[in-house]
């Protein structure tokens, strides 16, 4: 199984560093999902339904993190893929995990959603 990297960006050029967020998709299979990268960042699990936003989420391990997500079969609902975006960065990690939980209103994330089903 190949990688599936959708694109790389660059952002945040400051004082000589530039920041290269990674970001991929993988599907929801172990073969799939082991291919993640060990960094830190947050990922988006996605439903069957093309676009259908299950949950956000945040790692240190993103890979351990997701692995976890697959092994626990009682999450509630059953993922298609997921997407992760490595960023490095612990607070801007919250803040993007925070951003997306409240643009998306997604249904399992018990957090900042006061129409959490579980």
């Amino acid at each position: 199984m190949t990688l599936l990297w959708e694109r790389l960006r660059y952002t945040n050029i400051r004082r000589g560093h530039v920041v290269v967020r990674m970001v991929g998709r993988y599907p929801w299979t172990k073969e799939g999902l082991s291919q993640v990268p060990e960094r830190p960042g947050v990922y988006t699990v996605y439903g069957f339904i093309e676009g259908d936003r299950m949950y956000h989420g945040q790692a240190a391990n993103l890979r351990d993190r997701l692995l976890q997500h697959f092994y626990k079969r009682d999450i509630g609902f059953f993922p298609a893929y997921a997407t992760v975006t490595v960023v490095s960065n612990p607070l801007r990690r919250d803040r993007i995990e925070r951003e997306r939980i409240e643009r998306d209103r997604t249904r399992y994330n018990r957090q900042l959603n006061p129409d959490y089903q579980g």
